[in-house]
């Protein structure tokens, strides 16, 4: 880790105000450049790319604060509020109804109140270290909603999640970060612009600080933090100030999903340029957005679902049980393929229970189980670990990124391995089935990522010779294992594969209206709770927001 940042060729302003979020803490992050610029209001780049806004909104937590400031701050009724939204065409109508809904459910959950009455606080709490140059100055703030006793004596601060409270657990840096703020933070107005510093003003101080998370699915509350000033800065120093320092250096840069929100895109030697990657065209005035092979196929069901998906609205009942034990059976293949030394999967590597076992989060029993267990033990025998002496370089699930200069597109692709023979890129892909079908001719079409996988590799964007790069699919069934191959030096697997990742993508990339489109398909769309035109379902009661699966 470099001890002061760089600040890239390109860019401009002052890098020595550094402005830290609670949410900037994320174990997820994949690359430290990114994050040193963004923790950097006032640096930006010297020439910036138009990068037209799309047409509605992608960030409907923001929109939502709006509506709550409204209320706690204006004293104007939730309703007035809410109802002023309804002819915003920025809006489209699926997030105007979670809106709404995450609204009455918030205002709910408050009014149930506590032993301590609690009064909305409009300031942001922060905390200030002014450096003399060359050291930089820092400041760290939590965003959410904060609320305090009349004396001040107990203040509260509140993380808002899309689904339940608890549902995943949060980082304890971003836990330590809110309740340290929390705790010594001084009350300061959101700054205008940006780039300058906070202006900090006296209030009382906090003897008790309290962190909760706020489910805005059904109004939950799951409490993070309760303890005392002192406690909350024993906390900070034990979880969060570790988390906090190599933000000033920056490091590495990697590509992954976050380049579509990096200052630096445009600019970064580190991003992998491959325009017509998509083969599709651009047109003016197309706003920067990233693309999978799952919003095309979401996109063809319903543009309003994929669009819904897109923006990470709740959804319910995503995955039926096979594809739950579809993501477990990934999930054991992933750590056992990350392990280092390479080692090829053994009976080791199996649930100790074939009955009753858990992997990602997902627990199975019974025969579901039980299927899931002999998949794994039928990968042991084409487990591309075999011969893992043959074998320069494997990641598993790696999150490739590459932007396609000519769609204005971020291209995602996550195989769930990745390895190489000496020249040779393998990707491969696992799929789990009751019953192995041969796919045949019928591969690319029936898979589109691995359209997109041929097209990757065939690019030469991962390196090596394109003429000896394969895809690997590999079928797992209770009572089975296959491999099934794609020669990538094949001009006509190619040239099929171009045809497929452009007549899936194209759709989407021209569509800017997400309009619904109802259908037999609308019963099982994991977002129809927030779709205009759901027409209810007609074999069973209400749907039950509590079951909603979500993601934060």
């Amino acid at each position: 880790m470099n001890l002061r940042w760089r600040m890239p060729d390109g860019m401009t302003g002052d890098p020595d105000l550094i402005r830290v979020s609670a949410k900037d803490l994320n174990d997820q992050a994949a690359c430290p450049e990114q994050l040193a610029a963004k923790v950097r209001p006032a640096v930006k780049l010297r020439v910036y790319p138009r990068r037209p806004d799309p047409r509605y909104e992608t960030f409907p937590l923001g929109r939502l604060m709006d509506v709550l400031n409204q209320h706690e701050f204006k004293g104007i009724a939730l309703r007035d509020a809410l109802d002023a939204l309804t002819d915003d065409q920025t809006l489209h109508a699926g997030t105007l109804t979670w809106i709404r809904h995450a609204a009455e459910c918030y205002i709910a959950s408050s009014a149930e109140g506590g032993d301590d009455p609690l009064e909305a606080v409009q300031d942001h709490w922060v905390t200030q270290r002014s450096g003399q140059r060359p050291e930089p100055t820092w400041e760290m703030y939590a965003w959410g909603r904060r609320y305090r006793t009349a004396d001040g004596a107990l203040r509260e601060f509140r993380f808002l999640r899309l689904g339940r409270a608890g549902d995943w657990s949060r980082p304890s840096s971003q836990i330590a970060v809110a309740a340290y703020t929390t705790a010594v933070g001084e009350p300061a107005a959101w700054p205008k612009p940006w780039s300058e510093p906070f202006r900090l003003s006296a209030a009382p101080r906090a003897e008790r600080v309290r962190v909760v998370e706020v489910g805005l699915l059904d109004g939950s509350r799951a409490v993070l933090f309760d303890g005392t000033v002192a406690q909350a800065e024993e906390y900070f120093a034990v979880h969060g100030r570790s988390s906090i320092r190599p933000l000033e250096g920056g490091g590495d840069r990697i590509p992954s999903a976050d380049c579509l929100d990096c200052k630096q895109l445009t600019s970064c030697d580190a991003v992998n340029r491959a325009p017509h990657l998509l083969g599709i065209a651009g047109r003016a005035g197309q706003p920067l957005r990233s693309y999978a092979i799952r919003d095309g196929r979401a996109h063809a069901a319903c543009p309003a679902q994929q669009h819904l998906r897109s923006i990470r609205l709740p959804k319910l009942n995503e995955y039926g049980p096979e594809a739950e034990r579809g993501l477990a059976v990934h999930d054991m293949l992933k750590n056992a393929h990350s392990r280092t030394p390479r080692r090829c999967c053994t009976a080791e590597d199996l649930p100790a229970d074939p009955g009753n076992w858990a992997a990602g989060g997902r627990q199975l029993t019974g025969d579901l189980a039980q299927g899931g267990a002999q998949m794994l033990r039928r990968h042991r025998q084409i487990c591309p670990y075999l011969h893992h002496d043959q074998i320069t370089g494997a990641t598993a699930e790696p999150q490739l990124s590459f932007y396609d200069t000519v769609a204005n597109v971020l291209v995602l692709a996550t195989p769930d391995l990745l390895y190489a023979e000496g020249p040779a890129r393998v990707w491969r892909e696992v799929k789990t089935k009751e019953r192995h079908r041969w796919m045949g001719d019928d591969m690319l079409q029936f898979y589109p990522q691995l359209a997109l996988g041929v097209v990757i590799l065939a690019s030469n964007l991962l390196g090596g010779d394109t003429r000896q790069h394969r895809i690997e699919l590999e079928t797992l069934t209770p009572t089975s294992s296959n491999i099934e191959l794609l020669d990538v030096g094949d001009p006509e697997v190619v040239a099929k594969a171009r045809v497929i990742v452009a007549a899936l993508a194209e759709p989407w990339h021209r569509d800017d209206l997400a309009v619904t489109k109802p259908g037999p398909d609308c019963q099982m769309c994991p977002v129809r709770m927030w779709c205009p035109d759901f027409p209810g379902s007609d074999d069973g009661p209400p749907i039950d927001l509590r079951s909603a699966e979500t993601e934060a």
